[in-house]
């Protein structure tokens, strides 16, 4: 276990984990502030490139402004392709049960205080980035939880083709479910998304009213992450402030 002394204001403790349900273990990124208490919690889960950088320097983060911060490996220990196609595609392709079981018991772990520098008094947030962001959503109707979504794909792809090489069907998205969730939601978007367009942010604003949605100008959906071109300084540094005080005020 490492400390840092950057990226905000406590002294903090980062790990891969495992975490212990029944007789099942899941692995996770955490983060916590390194003193002794409770801190409320938050569940990161990234897209398609899993447990990347920038998912664990949002952990970081987050623990350096006084959250304990725990993002799951979806992926279960597979390896996580190199090109973007065949990264999105292999998310995709994820047995839904699987990952279904993974933010179950991760969320029940959360929820139930499992953890001693866990506070289950307000239940736990949720950050969604990118292609994880409908398994944010369902996350957050079955917990109760606030959610962020950042730069979240609002529709999902054909997880692939049939036997007449026509595509797949897609399955239900963000946009379908969102009518679904009660709990506060905050939505940070760049204008210039490549994979949601403007059209579909405002489809999300009309699905779930009581939102609030930040959209960054010039920003596209690679805003948070500073290992592509795409990234967005200004719109990362703002989007993170934005998270700090939107946990604040609903956990």
């Amino acid at each position: 276990m490492s400390v840092l002394n950057h990226e905000g204001t406590h002294l903090i403790r980062f790990e891969t984990a495992s975490v212990p349900v029944r007789t099942v273990t899941h692995t996770v990124y955490r983060a916590i502030p390194d003193m002794r208490g409770e801190w409320p919690t938050v569940m990161v889960i990234g897209g398609d490139k899993g447990l990347s950088p920038p998912v664990r320097d949002l952990c970081r983060r987050l623990a350096r402004h006084g959250f304990a911060a725990l993002a799951p490996d979806l992926y279960a220990g597979a390896s996580v392709p190199y090109q973007r196609d065949k990264a999105a595609l292999k998310f995709a392709n994820l047995d839904p049960r699987s990952t279904k079981r993974i933010l179950r018991d991760v969320g029940r772990y959360l929820a139930d205080g499992l953890g001693p520098w866990d506070t289950d008094d307000e239940g736990f947030g949720i950050v969604a980035t990118q292609a994880g962001a409908i398994h944010g959503v369902e996350t957050a109707i079955a917990f109760g939880s606030p959610l962020v979504l950042v730069a979240p794909n609002l529709r999902e792809i054909s997880p692939g083709l049939d036997e007449q090489f026509k595509p797949l069907p897609a399955p239900p998205g963000v946009l379908d479910r969102l009518p679904e969730l009660v709990e506060p939601l905050l939505g940070l978007i760049g204008k210039a998304d490549e994979v949601s367009p403007i059209d579909d942010v405002m489809a999300a604003r009309s699905a779930a009213p009581h939102s609030q949605w930040v959209i960054y100008e010039g920003a596209g959906h690679d805003f948070l992450d500073d290992n592509e071109a795409g990234f967005d300084a200004s719109a990362f540094g703002d989007a993170f402030d934005r998270i700090v005080e939107f946990f604040g005020k609903n956990l």
